[in-house]
């Protein structure tokens, strides 16, 4: 790790040809002769601490220059609409730098790129139409986070690219069919209608990103062709309807689907709009990691074969019309058993969520947050606002890594599992509006990372329990609607203390106590005559004894004098 400025002599290295200082903490500013090393080839200063305006005398003399990398540094690029670099640049590295509202005019130049990141460099403009024709070779293209408004062409991407990252601008109209050599598309945060459309046979999708779009019509059938390719799937938020397509099974290699606030169904051939989930999604989809169909039409009941995904750890089925009860199998799911730190898979997906700034918003602690670099670290499970019977399942009290678990808003009878303590990862418990009844168990106090828990609205009885991590909850409302609940933190006191919190005296007890009785008696029998005894052995002297009593009164005279 380098730290402090470049000095301003490296001009003077008139032979350098690389010069590589990534991934430092340098600070201050580029010095203008660094546009004096004509020899050199690759500048990458990315990923420190600069602080500078760069102008066109930086890159003067660098006539030879093939990757610039600036990006991830507080640096303003100030060259006029007129500029033309001396260079031909293969990779041009920009993002986070200051490039102003407009459109780099400059890269009209530069029809020669391989990779181009324009990220988060504040344009405000629209795309002209010739910088899709600039580049034939380009692989890598990321205009994100920008304001860049406009429609993107139907032939927007040159054969070879790969990677494509659009999210967050301000992209409108219809969504112009993939490209055929597309690995990674993420349009996501934009404005984008229309249908799905995929260009030919020949893709090569690994990675497609359209949620928070307009997006409607169904997803089509044809994304089954991705077959052992596609790992990361993200359709949510956006106007998709219909069935999804049976010959999913043949994702074998997906790891993360999330259709949520959408308004799909599943028809499994009985001609039902709002059918099952799928039985298929447990029998093939055997690394799948992420789940998520909430907000959707699903009814009928959990199928089993959704236990199978041993590798989920995040299931989220919430506010559908699931029916029947929770599948007893529901402990399978190994990633929620151990800790998903030691996750090799998971950790292997984080390369998707980093790079890819997937995020995922999930709810826990009550509310609904998007969950994004940490993502792979997450367990959950919500089944909420569904329609589920039956009793919480034994099996569930396995998934020892479980962080976070919503079963409310579902008609779930029975108790709560005596052993529930034994979810020592807990962060989160939601298992309020259900019809839940006797005691709430001791072992919940065991829950030492539990920071949030809602079992308002069932019909629980009985002293609530204290102790560790309890103590912390002190919230009246966690509890309300159960009527036969009494203790802290309620105002309803219990009529029975029983034996833990107050406990019944004996008869040796009664003894002891009587004693104790009798003792303050004599003390206070014998207080009394020494009092009265005191009391007159000093005055009585001074009543009858003249001279003393005119001692006594000029000494008290002199101490007030």
């Amino acid at each position: 790790m380098i730290f402090g400025s470049i000095p301003a002599s490296i001009g003077r290295l008139s032979l350098l040809s690389q010069l590589y200082l990534s991934q430092n903490q340098l600070n201050g500013t580029i010095s203008k002769n660094i546009g004096q090393l004509s020899e050199l080839k690759v500048l990458d200063v990315a990923q420190n601490a600069l602080q500078d305006t760069i102008f066109e005398h930086h890159f003067a003399n660098l006539v030879k220059l093939e990757q610039l990398d600036m990006s991830s540094n507080s640096l303003v690029l100030n060259v006029s609409s007129e500029w033309v670099p001396p260079f031909h640049l293969k990779i041009i590295g920009l993002g986070s730098c200051r490039l102003g509202g407009h459109f780099p005019h400059w890269l009209y130049t530069q029809n020669n790129f391989d990779a181009l990141n324009l990220s988060n460099t504040g344009i405000s403009d629209t795309i002209p139409d010739w910088f899709w024709n600039l580049s034939s070779q380009a692989t890598l293209l990321d205009l994100s986070q920008n304001e860049i408004r406009g429609m993107l062409p139907m032939n927007f991407a040159s054969s070879n690219i790969s990677d494509i990252n659009l999210s967050s601008n301000l992209f409108e109209g219809p969504l112009p069919p993939l490209p055929s050599n597309i690995q990674s598309l993420d349009l996501t945060n934009n404005s984008f209608t229309g249908p799905i459309v995929f260009g030919n046979d020949e893709a090569k999708l690994n990675h497609l990103f359209l949620s928070n779009n307009q997006i409607n019509g169904s997803i089509p059938s044809f994304i089954c062709k991705f077959g052992d390719q596609l790992a990361v799937l993200d359709l949510s938020n956006n106007q998709l309807s219909g069935e999804l397509p049976i010959c999913w099974n043949n994702l074998t290699m997906l790891m993360v689907v999330n259709l949520a606030n959408n308004n799909l169904s599943v028809d499994l051939g009985q001609n039902n709009l709002h059918g099952n989930v799928p039985t298929w999604l447990g029998e093939s989809l055997s690394s799948l990691l992420f789940l998520r169909l909430r907000s959707n039409s699903f009814s009928g009941a959990i199928p089993p074969q959704i236990c199978n995904l041993s590798s989920l750890q995040i299931l989220d089925l919430a506010n559908n019309y699931l029916t029947g009860h929770i599948p007893e199998c529901i402990g399978n799911f190994s990633n929620m058993v151990i800790n998903p730190n030691a996750s090799q898979q998971a950790l292997h997906v984080m390369e998707y969520v980093i790079d890819y700034k997937y995020s995922l918003p999930l709810v826990k602690n009550g509310m609904e947050r998007e969950y994004t670099n940490n993502l792979p670290l997450v367990t959950n499970m919500d089944l909420s606002s569904n329609s589920l019977v039956g009793e919480i399942p034994e099996s569930l009290l396995r998934l020892l890594g479980l962080q976070s678990l919503n079963l409310s808003e579902n008609h779930l009878t029975g108790n709560i599992p005596s052993k529930i303590g034994d979810l020592r990862s807990m962060i989160s418990l939601d298992l309020s509006r259900n019809e839940l009844s006797g005691q709430i168990p001791p072992s919940l106090s065991d829950l030492n990372f539990l920071g949030y828990l809602n079992l308002s609205f069932n019909n629980l009885s009985g002293r609530i329990p204290t102790g560790n991590q309890l103590q912390t909850l002190n919230d009246a409302s966690i509890y309300m609607g159960n009527f036969n609940l009494c203790g802290p933190p309620i105002s309803q006191e219990c009529t029975d203390d029983g034996p833990s919190q107050s406990p019944s005296f004996t008869s040796e007890d009664n003894k002891d106590e009587a004693g104790d009785s009798q003792e303050m008696l004599w003390l206070f029998l014998g207080i009394a005559p020494g009092f009265v005894l005191g009391f007159w052995m000093v005055w009585g002297i001074l009543l009858f004894k003249r001279n003393w009593r005119i001692a006594y009164f000029l000494r008290l005279d002199n101490l007030f004098m």
